[in-house]
């Protein structure tokens, strides 16, 4: 995976790399990548809420309960938390696209 950059980051840099996550060969994602990549879009990881293998998200353009969305994390037990590909596309996506589509929407 190539080194993504954050100074200068766009929405559409963010869009582009989440693209990159769901269309690579990699069966899983490491979760610590996603997180950096969704916070320069305001998406923030609800720490301490965290219940199991659950990995929450909080975002205040998400229509869902308190703005949450998640996903499963799977522990290889080599000290690196992975995110499965499908779950990814499955679960965060969407409200990422959405996330994406509203800030673009305001020029943000």
């Amino acid at each position: 995976m190539a080194k993504f950059k954050f100074k200068g980051t766009t929405t559409e840099d963010v869009e582009e790399e989440l693209e990159k996550l769901c269309t690579m060969d990699a069966k899983e994602i490491p979760l610590n990548h996603i997180i950096k990549v969704v916070s320069v879009i305001g998406v923030e990881q609800v720490v301490g809420q965290n219940t199991g293998s659950m990995v929450r998200f909080q975002h205040p353009d998400v229509d869902t309960f308190g703005h949450y969305f998640g996903v499963h994390k799977v522990h290889k037990g080599k000290g690196e938390d992975l995110v499965m590909k499908v779950n990814f596309k499955q679960y965060m996506m969407p409200h990422l696209r959405k996330i994406i589509a509203i800030r673009k929407a305001k020029g943000i």
